[in-house]
């Protein structure tokens, strides 16, 4: 359970909800992406409220869902069609409202 970033040799990102693979929010096209280039992902939770950051930027969301309070995040490598497998790192993580 948790949450992905995904970012597609195209340049395309988007935001998922892993236990069911629900696309959150909308598709974004990075502008003039080159698979030369390092781009540096991001999720940034805040309560239930969702984000996915490309070098800083907020570029999806943020995006409601309460699915989850805790779980995995890690780092996923896209091996195909529709594959996705889990295989760098992860680490748990806690959603807490700061107030």
């Amino acid at each position: 359970q948790g949450y992905a970033a995904e970012l597609q040799g195209d340049g395309t990102a988007r935001l998922w909800r892993i236990s069911d693979w629900t696309q959150l929010g909308s598709t974004y096209t990075i502008p003039s992406f080159s698979l030369s280039t390092w781009y540096t992902l991001g999720l940034r939770a805040n309560g239930s409220q969702i984000s996915l950051e490309i070098n800083g930027s907020a570029v999806i969301g943020p995006v409601t869902d309460s699915a989850f309070t805790s779980g995995i995040v890690g780092l996923y490598a896209w091996s195909g069609e529709n594959a996705r497998t889990a295989d760098v790192t992860f680490d748990d993580f806690i959603i807490t409202t700061l107030e």
